[in-house]
């Protein structure tokens, strides 16, 4: 199936999302900081920043990028694909340094700060994704594989530290590489399934908790409200935020506590494992208006894409380690603790199940993968339906399961 409308898609909405946050907001892998930690010292957020900036032709990167993704065109224009990882090799170099370290976003505490360097990670993972197919052209699978976990890893370390955006963005870079991966989890031979399921198992160490970021939006948001009460004139410019801007001190204030409260009660209620029934905090007062009404179920519905790419990842962890244990046992597993330990440390969890991991039934050379989805429920493998022809992702209400192979991302 020819994924590349859903990736262009899923690119638009970034932007558009990148614009609203800018008006609102006027290789081993390391395992992430928490939010109430320490930064890491040395942090190489600065060096995955640098390498960002080190980019050049960053057009003829994404025009090629857009071209691989057409049905054919993976192995197409290798030479302007070399001759472009050629004249990027320091950003490649500075990027493999950054992803060796330990990386968190410092802290934002006001909604005007921009976050340029988002747009570089895109277009690195697009760098990435043209260096492997450059390795796959010339034989080196093993090297191929390494470029797209690379992309893989970069995607997962993004949101540590970072707002909602900072989420989004990581979504955004892991499902670009898994719609490279995706394909290579059928061809490539046991050692190679063997160690990218490995790697993919590093990766996943570094999954950042929702709830930490939850916390970063509301360092952000707690900022914005004193710098209103100390500085209402830098709110002059922004017809959104002036009316809450010029209210009095005291209302200002009241709405940062009462913000304070629904959000700490937010990062609780998302560090709890994941219900069906999970219902957003409510407000009072004027900061309803400012704040509940309007990102409160872009947070909740957040929450949702970012559980649902943690079910894509493990799945594809689980599709290379059932790879290899087929090609070394001549079958599939009959289940899935078969794997354990030669293939994966342990199994990883559904994070739509209150318990367990993925549901799994072998079928002579194949198998059926899945996921409960957002409902909790089993439905034996019934793939749930997009809910419309422009997104095939889940949202809470969201009947059916997440199957391999279906409803991949």
């Amino acid at each position: 199936m020819n994924t590349r409308p859903w990736l262009i898609f899923f690119s638009c909405v970034l932007v558009v999302i990148c614009i609203l946050f800018a008006i609102k907001h006027h290789s081993q892998a390391q395992a992430p900081m928490r939010w109430s930690e320490p930064m890491p010292n040395p942090n190489s957020f600065g060096t995955c920043v640098k390498a960002s900036e080190a980019l050049v032709e960053k057009r003829q990167i994404a025009d090629l990028y857009y071209a691989s993704v057409k049905p054919g065109g993976r192995l197409a224009d290798l030479p302007a694909k070399a001759a472009l990882l050629q004249q990027n090799a320091n950003a490649l170099g500075l990027l493999r340094t950054g992803l060796a370290g330990s990386y968190r976003e410092p802290a934002s505490h006001i909604l005007t700060i921009l976050y340029p360097y988002y747009s570089g990670y895109r277009t690195m993972t697009r760098l990435l994704v043209l260096e492997a197919e450059v390795k796959e052209g010339r034989g080196d699978i093993d090297g191929a594989l390494d470029s797209d976990l690379d992309g893989m890893q970069l995607g997962a370390i993004t949101p540590h530290g970072a707002p909602l955006l900072g989420v989004l963005v990581g979504i955004t870079l892991q499902q670009m590489m898994r719609h490279e991966l995706r394909p290579m989890s059928t061809t490539v031979d046991a050692a190679q399934a063997k160690a990218a399921a490995k790697r993919c198992v590093e990766i996943g160490k570094l999954e950042w908790e929702y709830a930490d970021t939850m916390a970063a939006e509301k360092v952000i948001f707690q900022g914005t409200l004193q710098d209103m009460i100390d500085h209402p004139d830098h709110y002059n410019n922004s017809p959104d935020l002036k009316e809450f801007a010029s209210s009095p001190p005291e209302v200002l204030r009241s709405m940062k506590a009462e913000h304070a409260r629904v959000m700490d009660e937010m990062i609780e209620k998302v560090r709890e494992p994941y219900s069906p029934e999970f219902k957003t905090p409510t407000a009072a007062g004027p900061i309803n208006k400012l704040f509940i009404s309007t990102l409160m179920p872009t947070f909740a519905e957040a929450r949702i894409h970012s559980l649902a790419n943690r079910v894509y990842n493990r799945q594809l962890t689980l599709e290379f380690a059932l790879r290899a244990y087929k090609l070394e046992h001549k079958a599939y597993p009959d289940k899935l603790q078969q794997l354990v330990p030669d293939y994966l440390p342990n199994l990883p969890a559904d994070p739509f199940a209150r318990q367990g991991t993925f549901q799994y039934y072998p079928q002579r050379d194949m198998y059926l993968l899945y996921s409960l989805g957002p409902d909790g429920q089993d439905d034996h493998g019934t793939a749930y339906t997009p809910p419309n022809e422009f997104s095939k992702w889940v949202k809470q209400d969201t009947k059916g399961d997440i199957v391999a192979g279906r409803n991949d991302l």
